[in-house]
């Protein structure tokens, strides 16, 4: 026989259900007629997009068989504060097979996979993409191992930025914030300030 489905619905903070989708844009709002409807999930993010916060990395300068770069990308919410990607250097590459390499090590990584964090290259520009507000206090650096490689940063500093709309808690919990508790739960969409965002990121909160 098979397994039961799940209670469909939205779970209650301290709920041990888990939810049956995810985003969960299923807020009850009343209607004319005095009944409660629930908000089209398409008419919501038709309202409140996700817009990426984004960076860039310029790889330039003379390539050779063996040169060893490093890009890290440091957050809170990534297992130890970052995630940094080591290529190296194979015969025939341009700054632009290096900046491929580059995208294909992170956009594999099940992190960024889990962030809906993409990045993509253009002729030696690495382009990086975090969804939503989260992105905006992540930070780019690099290290030079062995080679004559450049890699600069647009923003000055490696500082992402631009992201905004909603954040989406993929697990139910309670956060006191201002005097206040404020219940997440598990799809629903929350718009944070930004000191809510950092305190959410540095608790390392199941949010995206």
């Amino acid at each position: 026989m098979p397994a039961p489905l799940p209670l469909q619905g939205t779970p209650g903070v301290l709920d041990p259900r888990n939810p049956t989708l995810l985003p969960n844009t299923d807020t009850p709002v009343a209607s004319g007629t005095g009944t409660l409807d629930l908000n089209s999930p398409a008419a919501f993010d038709a309202a409140n997009p996700r817009v990426a916060a984004t960076a860039t990395a310029t790889i330039a300068g003379t390539v050779a068989l063996n040169d060893s770069l490093t890009l890290t990308i440091t957050h809170g919410s990534f297992t130890g504060g970052s995630l940094s990607k080591t290529i190296l250097a194979a015969t025939g590459d341009t700054v632009s097979n290096l900046a491929e390499k580059f995208c294909n090590a992170f956009n594999q990584d099940a992190q960024c996979e889990a962030f809906g964090i993409t990045l993509t290259a253009l002729l030696g520009v690495i382009t990086v993409n975090w969804p939503g507000p989260l992105g905006n206090v992540a930070v780019l650096s690099r290290v030079i191992g062995v080679g004559a490689e450049t890699i600069t940063f647009a923003p000055v500093g490696g500082a992402m930025s631009g992201g905004s709309g909603p954040i989406y808690p993929y697990d139910n919990f309670q956060e006191y914030y201002n005097g206040s508790v404020i219940n997440f739960r598990a799809g629903q969409p929350y718009f944070a300030d930004f000191p809510l965002l950092q305190q959410l990121i540095s608790e390392q909160q199941p949010i995206i």
